[in-house]
């Protein structure tokens, strides 16, 4: 967890995530996403939709925002 942590804080700090978001937040939706996908039938649920999936992890539901 601490690897995790410094990893979502030197993202933050390069830019990479939205600077308003807490750590906690980001590691506390990251920790849903691990507890849910590793659940024994979820996976084969989600294949057919894990590009969309993966978009709205990285960039939400709507998209990716440009500045």
């Amino acid at each position: 967890m601490p690897l995790l942590m410094a990893f979502v804080s030197d993202g933050n700090k390069q830019g990479y995530t939205d600077p308003n978001l807490s750590n906690e937040a980001i590691l506390f939706y990251l920790q849903m996403f691990q507890e849910y996908l590793g659940k024994e039938d979820v996976v084969q649920m989600v294949l057919p939709f894990s590009e969309d999936l993966t978009k709205i992890f990285f960039y939400g539901i709507t998209g990716k925002q440009e500045d």
